[in-house]
């Protein structure tokens, strides 16, 4: 079973201040709701790991990690989660 949550500050950090706008009545460090930073194995093409699941990717990444962002319902976490190309999987966060 792959790990859900598991924070890495300077990768969340990092991606956190650079991607994720702060809309009003949102606290800094408020996860948005269903929103997901999903990370891949090297290797494995982001956007279409993103396509088996039906997520549609707000933001790919590949220079400082490979993966995706992306608005991932609650049926269908665990499935993402259970994908052996995903390495972690943590709430994106404002």
């Amino acid at each position: 079973m792959k790990t859900i949550v598991r924070i890495f500050p300077w990768l969340t950090v990092g991606m956190m201040a650079t991607f994720s706008p702060i809309s009003r009545g949102q606290e800094v460090g408020e996860a948005v709701p269903d929103r997901y930073i999903v990370q891949l194995k090297p290797g494995v093409p982001a956007a279409a790991a993103a396509r088996t699941h039906g997520v549609t990717p707000l933001h790919v990444f590949g220079r400082v990690a490979n993966g995706y962002a992306g608005f991932i319902p609650p049926g269908l976490l665990s499935r993402v989660a259970a994908d052996p190309r995903v390495e972690l999987i943590i709430p994106d966060r404002v």
